[in-house]
């Protein structure tokens, strides 16, 4: 990955964490009625997008970027909406998640 320093893997970190506040937001957004989740939402999005956008534009291959993305913020979310929403964890639905990630983590190497 070309322009991978410790800066660019912090922009990454803190762009999955706020996608995953930002789609963990959005039960409590009501339909986008209710302001303060509301915000919370569209806020965490800009800034998680503008710090992709930062992150492809000092150079790192969108190719890499966004499958690795792509493939930890689903992972993330899942885990939070069973510890924090309550929703269940069929074995068989969190492997096929984890291993659908993994394959786009590999695909992304190649």
């Amino acid at each position: 990955m070309f322009g991978l320093s410790l800066p660019i893997i912090g922009q990454f970190i803190a762009s999955v964490i706020l996608q995953v506040i930002a789609i963990s937001a959005l039960p409590m957004t009501a339909g986008f009625t209710k302001i303060g989740p509301t915000l919370a939402c569209i806020i965490g999005f800009a800034v998680a997008i503008g710090l992709l956008a930062r992150i492809a534009a000092s150079g790192v291959q969108l190719s890499i970027l966004i499958p690795l993305s792509a493939a930890a913020v689903p992972i993330a979310v899942v885990l939070v909406s069973i510890f924090f929403y309550g929703e269940p964890a069929p074995i068989l639905r969190v492997a096929m998640l984890i291993g659908a990630c993994a394959l786009v983590g590999v695909a992304s190497t190649l």
